[in-house]
């Protein structure tokens, strides 16, 4: 890739010049890393430029828009055999553009077993972290399935998208997670991180709903959740701690994501999972 170059929008202003269907296509190409990209860093992911640009004329930030979600659901169609980076890179642009319409063709794609299997793991992952980052309106029973077909990679993911319809529907997935300590302090964190965005009568209640689930569990998940039942004490989370938890869930995040064979890019200003990018 290029090196770093100190006119950022230098590269991209090419772009307000293109048809649609040449922007579509530079669109592609550079996305899998075969164009000359204003990088502020060396190792920097492709989608993190055009993200960054905002001098581009309204179309065409609006072509690039329409650009990544028809590659989205060409992906979704014709996924297997894709490369990793490519697929995240994409995957990451629809996420940062917030473009809610390409979360059909990622739930199509996840809900068909057979096809969603002939993903890489690191795809799979993106897909399945790029609803939850959409928000998409995804139904309980989706994640519940998800949770079952793979409890130690997708496990804690469906726990984290299913605290978003309640923690009661969260918590039935717990007894499926295995007994493994990298996903015990996986879903330590993402029960914290989901409890420090509420009040304490929610906390409370989120606690409460809990009770009896924790003896159903595999013993790492167990002492995962009494340790963090035990954090809940105080039912408030000081503000000079809310550092250092964030600390703590990109450091439990990012060692998950190794653990299967990702990596976790951490976002301090997000509250929520984002896909893994590319090593």
């Amino acid at each position: 890739m290029a090196s770093p170059l100190s006119e950022p929008s230098s590269e991209l202003r090419k772009l307000d010049g293109l048809s649609f269907d040449a922007l579509l296509a530079w669109l592609e190409t550079a996305l899998r890393g075969r164009e000359r990209l204003p990088l502020m860093v060396p190792d920097e992911t492709p989608e993190s430029p055009i993200l960054r640009e905002r001098r581009l004329a309204t179309r065409t930030r609006e072509d690039l828009r329409e650009a990544c979600r028809r590659l989205v659901r060409r992906f979704s169609r014709e996924s297997p055999g894709e490369d990793d980076g490519y697929v995240l890179a994409l995957l990451r642009l629809a996420a940062g553009f917030q473009i809610s319409e390409v979360a059909v063709h990622l739930h199509a794609l996840a809900e068909d077993a057979e096809q969603f299997a002939k993903l890489t793991e690191r795809q799979r992952w993106a897909v399945l972290a790029t609803l939850i980052d959409l928000r998409a309106p995804v139904s309980v029973a989706f994640w519940k399935e998800v949770a079952a077909r793979d409890p130690q990679r997708h496990g804690v993911l469906s726990v984290a998208a299913l605290l978003a319809h309640g923690p009661r529907s969260a918590f039935e997935v717990l007894p499926s997670l295995p007994d493994d300590e990298m996903v015990a302090d996986a879903l330590y964190v993402v029960l914290d991180q989901h409890a420090s965005v509420l009040g304490p009568e929610q906390r409370a209640r989120m606690v409460a709903t809990l009770a009896g689930v924790p003896e159903r569990c595999a013993p790492r998940i167990r002492e995962a959740l009494a340790e963090w039942l035990e954090g809940q004490a105080p039912l408030a989370v000081k503000t000079e701690d809310q550092g250092s938890r964030r600390r703590l869930l990109d450091t439990a995040l990012a060692a998950f994501c190794s653990r299967i064979g990702t990596t976790y890019e951490p976002e301090p200003a997000s509250a929520r999972l984002v896909p893994c990018a590319v090593s």
